[in-house]
């Protein structure tokens, strides 16, 4: 009986949490808004958003997203493959942050590995692929921050917006989307990564012909994104995420744990195990939290390694991504041997070579090319003929009516 009510204490005060919980979540939209608050499949949009850190009226009757600090829009071009984001911050709203701030999105979409985005207070925007430094101008990124006010408070506070396109397109294609914002506890960002504040809620995009969807869910994976859905055996792979803990844990890729060569409350690398196969990564913390990647990593052999061949060549390609040399000026690579400039040489000529590697032209079927000269391959012979075939297809002449031709001559008849 003392175990039955213990049991039924729990579950109440469990079902007191959760209701607590979304309270927390939801209770604090404004009513005109909250219709807004949850989302569906839409119609992909046909504008583009103005990226300055405002909130404009072309954001108006986009759907949000609500966080725990703030208000999340997101809006998809289907034509330009091009998502748009404005983060609403309304958790912070004493001061404008400080230049050295920065908004972080992790965004990991498909097979493309996690890109990491930071929109900067500067009106500037960064982003790493994997860890390695990624050209904006590449995926057409924008980035603003502002201070001002919005729909869903008319004090001025801060505001995040940025676009970026996709190099392919995205139709039935999933990503995941974490963010962390400047707290208050750090105004003036002196240490920009102490400094952020983790919205516990991860976005959910996805698109299919002609439409999108972008919905929450509450809770954070640990794991925000790999190096790479394919890599080679024994190799170092990395695994990136959000708070996996000062202590080392474990990384298991199906039945093979992996050796652990160093662990970061952001990254973890790994050597993978000297086998081949599909596997999934499954990452524990030192403190018993887990999280499971819903794709699979392909370990392949590695590739064998290429030899240079540079053999009686000065210049051109190695076959293996190299080069043999380079020509100095005025010398151009002609099949790995450096040559000066040649100036082809036709004057006076029908046909032949023009001193280059080229041709002056050709000749007729019925020609011969003889010292740059066109001739026909058959001389015809009349010398001392008036009849007759000429020796190349042709006559030497015809014979009047009542006469015939005997060798070259005509007679009577």
């Amino acid at each position: 009986m003392m175990y039955s009510k213990k049991k039924s204490l729990l579950l109440i005060l469990l079902v007191f949490f959760f209701a607590f919980w979304e309270g927390c979540q939801s209770s604090d939209l404004p009513e005109t808004l909250k219709k807004f608050s949850t989302t569906d499949w839409r119609n992909c949009s046909t504008k583009d958003h103005k990226i300055d850190g405002l909130f404009g009226k072309d954001w108006e009757s986009v759907e949000f997203i609500a966080g725990r600090f703030g208000y999340i829009y997101i809006d998809f071009n289907c034509r330009t493959q091009t998502l748009y984001l404005l983060n609403d911050w309304v958790h912070r709203n004493d001061a404008p942050i400080g230049q050295n701030c920065y908004n972080l999105f992790y965004v990991n979409c498909g097979r493309s590995g996690l890109m990491e985005i930071k929109v900067h207070a500067n009106q500037t925007i960064s982003i790493l692929l994997n860890g390695k430094e990624l050209d904006p101008k590449v995926m057409k990124a924008k980035g603003a921050s502002g201070f001002s006010s919005s729909p869903n408070m008319k004090e001025k506070h801060a505001i995040f917006e940025m676009k970026f396109s996709f190099a392919k397109p995205l139709s039935d294609n999933y990503c995941r989307m974490m963010l962390k914002d400047p707290g208050p506890t750090f105004p003036n960002c002196s240490d920009p990564k102490k400094s952020l504040t983790t919205e516990p809620n991860t976005i959910h995009f996805k698109t299919k012909p002609g439409k999108f969807s972008a919905t929450k869910s509450i809770g954070r994976p640990l794991v925000a994104g790999i190096s790479s859905f394919k890599a080679t055996k024994g190799s170092t792979f990395s695994i990136f995420g959000l708070s996996l803990g000062e202590f080392a844990g474990k990384v298991q890729l199906g039945p093979h744990q992996a050796k652990i060569l160093s662990w970061e409350p952001d990254e973890v690398k790994i050597k993978l195990p000297e086998t081949t196969g599909r596997f999934q990564v499954l990452l524990t913390t030192s403190d018993g939290k887990y999280d499971r990647l819903d794709k699979f990593i392909e370990i392949t052999e590695p590739t064998p390694p290429c030899t240079p061949n540079c053999k009686d060549k000065d210049c051109g390609k190695d076959g293996c991504g190299g080069t043999c040399g380079q020509c100095k000026s005025p010398k151009t690579c002609n099949d790995g041997v450096c040559k000066a400039p040649c100036t082809p040489n036709c004057k006076n000529k029908q046909c032949g070579e023009d001193g280059c590697g080229g041709t002056c032209g050709t000749c007729p079927k019925t020609h011969i090319c003889e010292v740059g000269q066109c001739e026909l391959k058959c001389k015809p012979d009349c010398e001392g003929k008036k009849c007759g075939a000429d020796g190349c297809g042709g006559y030497c002449g015809h014979c009047d009516v009542g006469q015939y031709c005997s060798e070259g001559i005509c007679k009577k008849g």
